[in-house]
């Protein structure tokens, strides 16, 4: 690992008169698989989103020393930031392979439906897409299978993944998991964590917002914990789950697991 592909300074987000975060900073290294952990309302997808651009923010958020605290959520995408939803925002009526494509050419920069209705130029390219999709699902676990399936009718943890794999398909610089294993079956979250230690490998950069604390242990190098829009503390999962505060700020929701 070399330098950071994510730095955030500082960043403060509000809701009228609701601070929401205020002055979170931490810094996801290059090649890293950075967790994100708090109880239900900490602020983990309020930063995710203002990473993204989806919410205003004030603070600084580079990508590599690229500084995007002014640029668009469409900018911010074209720069290699991309993420998941907690709850997917897949158009439901699409095929499988229709999404991915939409993943590939557009993600973040064009409506839907504009990528829906473009065609492929010719046979090679067609083939190149369709070669793309099948290696993103295969490394995801994921059957080719798939790729004429309707995505209303694909369970929800086959949901999570093919949002994940919608994600790669624009060769992100940096993917942020929103709860990636919610509403997954315990056999769901044991493949899931072997492909998210499998993305690792291969380099793949991720900041994961996560309540499953065994998944954070096995998959992240570092962890950032945030309670009520503050940053308590950072560092190696093993020493961040040991902390009194740490352990204080989950057991206050009434579980040890809570989100």
């Amino acid at each position: 690992m070399s330098g950071n592909a994510l730095t955030v300074a500082s960043l403060d987000v509000s809701f009228g008169g609701l601070r929401a975060l205020q002055g979170v900073s931490l810094e996801v290294a290059d090649g890293s698989v950075h967790g994100l952990l708090g109880p239900n309302g900490s602020g983990k997808t309020t930063l995710l989103n203002a990473v993204c651009g989806f919410v205003r923010s004030s603070g600084d958020v580079r990508l590599f020393d690229q500084p995007l605290t002014h640029s668009s959520a469409h900018s911010r995408a074209r720069h290699g930031l991309v993420r998941t939803f907690q709850n997917p925002k897949l158009v439901q009526h699409l095929t499988v392979g229709e999404l991915l494509r939409m993943g590939e050419h557009g993600q973040g920069v064009r409506p839907w439906w504009v990528v829906a209705a473009l065609p492929l130029r010719d046979r090679r390219a067609r083939i190149r897409s369709q070669a793309h999709a099948e290696e993103v699902l295969e490394l995801l676990g994921l059957d080719a299978s798939l790729l004429p399936a309707a995505v209303h009718e694909l369970p929800q943890g086959v949901l999570k993944m093919v949002d994940i794999a919608r994600a790669l398909m624009a060769q992100p610089k940096l993917l942020l998991l929103d709860e990636p294993s919610s509403g997954m079956s315990e056999e769901e979250i044991v493949r899931l964590r072997e492909r998210l230690e499998e993305l690792r490998r291969r380099g793949t950069t991720m900041l994961v917002v996560e309540h499953n604390l065994g998944l954070i242990g096995a998959v992240c190098d570092q962890v950032t914990v945030l309670n009520l829009g503050q940053k308590i503390c950072d560092g190696p999962p093993a020493e961040v789950l040991a902390r009194q505060d740490v352990i204080g700020a989950f057991l206050g929701t009434g579980s040890t697991a809570a989100h």
